[in-house]
């Protein structure tokens, strides 16, 4: 979405206010998800006609605990599905209220609003490398070294050590393939 000023897009739930002058984002990230700020209140127009600008982006679920509700805030008793918004939780031995927040949007945050977020958390992107040959391999490297020396090392008593793990089986089958060559060279 283009928007008429300079913005810096988060993924966050949102809470109406009363006034509708203000949202409540709760659990935003950047929309990479590396990066946790503090839930807070943002204005949702400044200035003659700037606006922020949202938009839908994904469902994921979000409980925001009640004891930090204030009298500004606007809840949805009942979602779409007539099913209550309003769950109850025992935490530490004592029962809390959470509000269920499941729509997260994209929200074009002003650059000068972005500087007062404080930042929650942060969470290393992992780096993929598309360079491992063990890619489709569910050990890393070090557990597949480590298997292959183990195994190489039991099996070691046996002339056919390195021909990957042969058994007499395997070995009969191979004798079985070469008579079968030689008798048949036409498919060779």
């Amino acid at each position: 979405m283009k928007t008429d000023y300079k913005s810096i897009p988060i993924v966050a739930s949102v809470i109406g206010s009363k006034s509708r002058k203000a949202m409540y984002i709760v659990h935003p990230t950047n929309v990479k998800g590396t990066t946790l700020y503090k839930d807070k209140w943002i204005p949702t127009q400044w200035g003659q006609d700037k606006r922020i600008k949202w938009e839908y982006h994904s469902q994921s679920f979000v409980e925001f605990p009640m004891s930090k509700a204030t009298q500004a805030m606007m809840f949805e008793s009942y979602d779409l599905t007539n099913i209550s918004r309003f769950n109850t939780k025992l935490v530490d031995g004592k029962a809390q209220q959470f509000y269920e927040l499941i729509d997260r949007y994209i929200i074009h945050v002003p650059v000068w609003l972005i500087n007062s977020f404080e930042v929650q958390a942060t969470r290393i992107e992992k780096v993929v490398n598309d360079n491992f040959a063990n890619d489709d391999n569910p050990e890393t490297i070090a557990e597949q070294t480590a298997k292959d020396s183990h195994i190489a090392d039991k099996f070691s008593y046996r002339g056919d050590a390195n021909d990957m793990y042969m058994s007499e089986f395997a070995i009969e089958d191979s004798q079985s393939l070469q008579q079968w060559d030689s008798d048949n060279p036409d498919y060779s």
